[in-house]
């Protein structure tokens, strides 16, 4: 894992398979740097784990393992988002979106499979915005988004398919103005 700095042309290496014997069976899908516990959570989706690798003890450790029905447990764990002292995984196969602490504690999920409002299937990513998250729901072919505050979920852009519209969607993006793409 390398730090990169663009701006300055500079890149440090911080973290490789010589520090930590573990990273090299690790599978990396996704990372995210956790500013709240400055760590980074990695997540591998061929083992079905979470892991957090801190930089400055030099500690890679898993957090959250393999399982069915959510409840802190993940099955294709395919995006991490850390916001404030939580952090969101995408967990693929359980249909679900779960919310842990800083302290690693599963604290809710949202999802479930289905086609209603409430429900999810194969959501891969998301984006923040605010109070809400912009979910991809890709094979219910549909944005949806879900109010932090008040826990609720409303279409945002949905679709049957036809030749030029919304199939699939796997990945969202905001830019700074606020514009999401998908």
């Amino acid at each position: 894992i390398y730090l990169l700095d663009i701006s300055n042309s500079y890149y440090e290496l911080i973290a490789s398979s010589n520090d930590y014997q573990m990273l090299n069976s690790i599978n990396i899908s996704d990372i995210e740097y956790f500013d709240f516990n400055k760590c980074f959570l990695l997540s591998d989706n061929s083992k079905n784990q979470i892991f957090e690798l801190d930089p400055f003890n030099k500690t890679l450790n898993i957090i959250v393992n393999e399982g069915f029905s959510g409840k802190g447990c993940i099955r294709n764990p395919h995006q991490i988002i850390s916001l404030k002292n939580q952090f969101i995984v995408f967990d693929v196969d359980n249909y679900l979106i779960q919310f842990f602490d800083s302290n690693y504690q599963w604290k809710f999920q949202i999802g479930g499979k289905g086609k209603e409002i409430h429900k999810l299937d194969m959501a891969y990513s998301g984006v923040i915005d605010k109070e809400y998250i912009y979910i991809c729901d890709s094979n219910n072919d549909r944005i949806v988004k879900f109010d932090l505050n008040i826990k609720n979920s409303e279409l945002f852009v949905c679709s049957k398919y036809k030749e030029g519209i919304l199939k699939r969607p796997l990945k969202i993006a905001e830019d700074y103005n606020g514009y999401i793409y998908v």
